[in-house]
């Protein structure tokens, strides 16, 4: 089960004035599995699927290991990616 404060830190970064609220919250957090990027945006699993295939496409994104135990790597800087930095 998610930590309570976990899943608020997620949604927090996700409702931030980010362009991209997925790449805010891989940034943030690059062991993210894709039910936590459902909860945290409130957007759908096709939707979040559809957006990571994008950002991986156009070079934003990119994911390092295995499927079980991999995680995300964010590329570019915050400039092209509309990331905060804090």
């Amino acid at each position: 089960m998610r930590k309570k404060a976990t899943g608020q830190l997620l949604e927090s970064l996700a409702k931030s004035n980010d362009i991209n609220p997925i790449l805010n919250i891989l940034k943030y957090n690059p062991r993210a599995m894709i039910p936590d990027l459902i909860e945290a945006t409130g957007k759908g699993q096709r939707t979040i699927s559809r957006g990571l295939n994008e950002y991986q496409e156009e070079g934003l994104l990119r994911r390092e290991g295995s499927r079980k135990t991999g995680y995300w790597v964010v590329q570019g800087n915050e400039y092209e990616l509309g990331v905060e930095v804090k």
